[in-house]
């Protein structure tokens, strides 16, 4: 893992529409989460499942680190609470390179990598994003999809958006997670502080 960026520096691209949300979304950061979670299980898994583990990754990452991993929208859908940019690249609906360079097209409602990865072509991914992805995947990864959005359904943050999706706001995971609400409000503050410096460095 030599060479990965400490847990706190993460270059990042699009941004975020809900101001009480990330700011900042990393399309390269979330494909590399993404093909980690395949690699460990030998490159194929459901779809639904590998949404419901990065959900989980960013879940833990928040409770462990004060920050998320993939700095992407939040959502309640039918299936459970969902990363909404990374569930749109993942579904087709927003067509991306650098998405598809990492994981092929869902094919019978499974995704696989579309090359060999190993963590020199994981260089996003810091030795934090790392420990979270293994600690989720010792946890999680041997259950099914379906065990798995019934279990996010007991989560606190989610609720049913019957048939649509709702917001997730970031202090709602926190405090799920059981932060105190004062700390809840240093954090926010401070990622939304963080956000808008990144933001800065990547104008042109």
């Amino acid at each position: 893992m030599n060479g990965h960026a400490s847990a706190d520096k993460h270059k990042s691209s699009a941004p975020c529409q809900d101001p009480m949300e990330p700011e900042m979304f990393c399309e390269s950061k979330a494909a590399q989460i993404a093909a980690y979670l395949l690699h460990k299980a030998s490159g194929r898994m459901p779809h639904i499942k590998l949404m419901k583990l990065m959900y989980l990754a960013d879940r833990l990452c928040l409770e462990n680190y004060d920050r998320p991993m993939s700095k992407d929208n939040f959502v309640s859908m039918d299936y459970g609470p969902v990363l909404s940019k990374t569930y749109d690249l993942m579904k087709g609906k927003t067509k991306s390179d650098v998405w598809s360079s990492y994981l092929s097209p869902i094919d019978t409602n499974e995704i696989s990598l579309a090359k060999e990865v190993g963590l020199p072509q994981l260089g996003k991914l810091s030795r934090a994003d790392i420990k979270v992805l293994d600690e989720v995947y010792s946890r999680y990864g041997h259950i099914n999809e379906f065990d798995l959005s019934e279990m996010t359904h007991e989560f606190p943050e989610w609720r049913n958006p019957c048939g649509s999706s709702a917001p997730i706001p970031m202090s709602v995971i926190l405090q799920a997670v059981g932060k105190e609400p004062e700390v809840i409000e240093q954090i926010v503050k401070e990622l939304e502080e963080s956000d808008k410096l990144e933001m800065a460095l990547a104008a042109p």
